[in-house]
């Protein structure tokens, strides 16, 4: 059902359902003026009729918009007919006709459907008028001007929806011009910026790179494939339901968001506060694409339209039971406020309120219905604020996932065990640098592997190996992805099948599943995500096989994958990084997490934080000394991100201390905290260095 048939179906329903209310009082005042008066036809007709619009509310789900449009159009009719007759009156049998002409044209638009209501309609003025008047041609003359009176501006609306449904379908096909545009796009840019992120890994890994450009060069990496997968919700914003599940906190996505949003902050003059404590920071198994977008959406919100100068963003979390939590983000700006006149229609699609600015009016009504129906929530704006607009966004997510293949799953260390030791891996892959890259990279965890540049040169390989894995890429010359994947099923391949993608945008990822791949990850290839991948795929194949062999006379053949689960059957990823370490001034877990999962950046982030610290207390003591509360506050509150990089609540919480003792400007109290900082980031650093010395 489209839109427009949507639409036509809940004016039907809103009608239906007010002479259903009303219906109860039409039977019993008929029944009432019968005892009163005598029983006259009039009332049987009223007495149907209620019962009638009783029974089709009662089954109004189960008929179809065009029964329901021809009953209400009978409904009118009979009704016109019964208070002509009964009052002589051919005025108020023209206007309830005229009110059934309407609910025709409602549903049936087509010209000659039109023509042919309007002929229905002039004919029945004319036999109702020739029989209440007695006069022949002043009954044919009024239905005549009647037909004219109905056709000409019904004429008229006709070609203006004409009109309009071309220039919809002009744009439907424009907006999939540009989708394939960015679709286009996106993958000759995510395919150069995968190959620029595995060789940034590998020059980490092998020291080719220095210790101070190794976070930067990752971060711009990142920041770049995370605007490349934001470019599908550009386009289409309904695609950010299908974002992947993901251990990260709330915190964390709405901060990575800040950062690449630092452009329209800075030319719209927008700062940005963030109130979130470390209990505030929970990991949980999320959609972090479409938390992002809505987040997105209320930021440019107070940017653009509210023009506000100061945004706070307040995250709280609420335990609703031992595996979900409940989310509670507000987004209070100090801008223009929403005026009371546009608060009901706030949130409705294609409103814009009175605000200047160019947009769509559908960013509110999206996150409202993605808030509802996606994450357990809802979108309210909050009437009691004054000082401009606040939002409340509530969200209920499941906890943490530790089965999940996330990037902090890097615990195991694979230098010492090489999980994919024994496995035949087929590798088609069109680009060069990815394609050497993910051959070492496997070739390290001990699979021995055989590449093609296509799915023809993958064909051929398969038919000369046994082979356990399959990775393809999904855009490849000659035989791409799509269909290697579909042969391969076809021939009898039932292992597992990893398809790759550059694809930020289009539906490659369903077409891929559809094709028969198990699993479909986006460039570049992440081997902690394969590894995973791997162990999940091994124990589900292990599992299977146990149930096999209770049944003897169904005994399946091994093939190296599963002949490597039954003799080891110790998972790939075997602790947890909290089991690695739990220490309580910081979180390893949650330093993994923020440092994108790369392990080996935790000693080159550690060497940056100890003398940043060392220029913090010096930088903060100077402050103190010339009593500049604003830039004392500035330092904590930058020095409290790095020590949210490490999830040490202690360092956090004095870093907040000393920012509300600079507000306060109690200069008696600031040394105290000054020194109590220090205390602690030294007592970190201690701790750090002997975890990872």
């Amino acid at each position: 059902m489209d839109k427009l048939q949507e639409n036509q179906r809940k004016i039907l329903l809103s009608t239906l359902k007010v002479f259903t209310y009303v219906s109860p009082f039409l039977i019993i005042l008929s029944i009432s003026r019968s005892v009163n008066t005598g029983w006259q036809p009039l009332y049987s007709i009223h007495i149907a009729l209620g019962v009638l619009l009783i029974a089709t509310y009662y089954f109004r789900e189960k008929i179809p918009s065009s029964v329901l449009t021809i009953f209400f159009a009978l409904f009118f009719y009979t009704i016109a007919i019964a208070s002509a007759l009964r009052n002589e009156s051919i005025g108020f049998f023209c206007f309830m006709t005229f009110i059934a002409f309407v609910y025709l044209l409602n549903y049936f638009q087509k010209r000659n459907h039109v023509l042919l209501i309007i002929i229905i309609w002039s004919v029945s003025i004319f036999i109702m008028n020739f029989y209440l008047s007695g006069y022949f041609i002043e009954s044919l003359l009024y239905a005549l001007g009647v037909t004219l009176f109905a056709y000409l501006p019904t004429n008229l609306l006709l070609d203006g929806a004409k009109s309009v449904n071309r220039l919809n379908k002009e744009l439907t096909n424009k907006n999939k011009q540009q989708e394939k545009l960015f679709a286009i796009i996106g993958h000759e840019l995510r395919t150069p910026a995968s190959a620029l992120q595995m060789l940034i890994e590998k020059g980490i890994k092998e020291g080719d790179i220095t210790v101070k450009a190794q976070s930067p060069l990752l971060q711009t990496s990142d920041h770049l494939l995370t605007v490349l997968d934001d470019m599908k919700v550009v386009i289409n914003p309904e695609t950010a339901i299908q974002g992947k599940m993901v251990n990260s906190s709330v915190y964390n996505i709405i901060d990575d968001l800040l950062i690449s949003q630092e452009r329209l902050l800075q030319e719209n003059n927008l700062q940005i506060n963030i109130e979130a404590n470390q209990t505030e920071q929970t990991v949980c198994f999320c959609n972090a694409q479409l938390i992002r977008q809505i987040s997105l959406n209320l930021i440019k919100n107070a940017a653009i339209h509210a023009k506000a100068s100061i945004l706070t963003i307040n995250i709280h979390n609420e335990a609703q039971s031992n595996d979900k939590f409940k989310v509670k983000i507000c987004f209070a700006d100090n801008g223009k406020g929403i005026n009371k006149e546009h608060q009901a229609t706030l949130f409705d699609a294609f409103v814009r309120g009175d605000s200047e600015a160019d947009g769509s009016g559908l960013g509110l009504h999206l996150s409202k219905k993605f808030a509802q129906e996606q994450l357990g929530g809802d979108l309210i704006l909050d009437t009691s604020y004054e000082n401009g607009a606040r939002f409340v966004l509530t969200m209920l997510l499941d906890k943490q996932n530790t089965d999940t293949d996330t990037d902090t799953d890097t615990d195991t260390d694979t230098e010492l065990k090489k999980p994919l030791l024994g496995l035949n891996i087929l590798l088609a892959e069109d680009n060069d640098m990815i394609r050497i890259l993910t051959e070492e990279q496997l070739s390290e965890q001990g699979a021995t592997v055989f590449s093609g540049v296509d799915g023809q040169q993958a064909l051929a390989l398969y038919q000369q190996h046994q082979i356990d894995i399959v990775i393809s890429d999904a855009f490849m010359p000659n035989i791409d992805g799509f269909e290697l994947i579909k042969t391969l099923r076809q021939s009898g391949f039932t292992n597992l099948i990893v398809a790759v993608t550059a694809a930020t945008v289009g539906h490659e990822r369903t077409q891929l599943s559809d094709a028969g791949a198990n699993e479909v990850l986006s460039k570049p290839f992440n081997i902690p995500k394969f590894l995973a991948l791997v162990e999940k795929y091994s124990r589900q194949q292990a599992h299977q096989q146990a149930q096999q062999q209770a049944q003897p006379e169904h005994q399946p053949q091994q093939n190296a994958l599963t002949e490597q689960t039954t003799a080891s059957p110790e998972p790939v990823h075997n602790r947890t990084a909290a089991e690695l370490f739990n220490e309580p001034l910081f979180n390893e877990k949650r330093a993994l997490e923020n440092l994108g999962g790369h392990k080996s950046m935790i000693k080159p982030t550690l060497k940056i934080f100890i003398p940043q610290h060392q220029e913090v207390i010096m930088a903060l003591n100077k402050s103190l000394q010339q009593q500049d509360a604003k830039e004392l506050k500035k330092i904590a509150h930058t020095f409290k991100g790095s020590a949210m990089t490490w999830g040490s609540e202690p360092l956090t919480e004095c870093c907040k201390q000393l920012m509300t003792l600079a507000e306060q400007q109690n200069y008696s109290e600031i040394p105290k905290a000054i020194e109590k900082l220090d205390a602690t980031s030294i007592a970190l650093i201690k701790a750090l260095e002997e975890r990872y010395s």
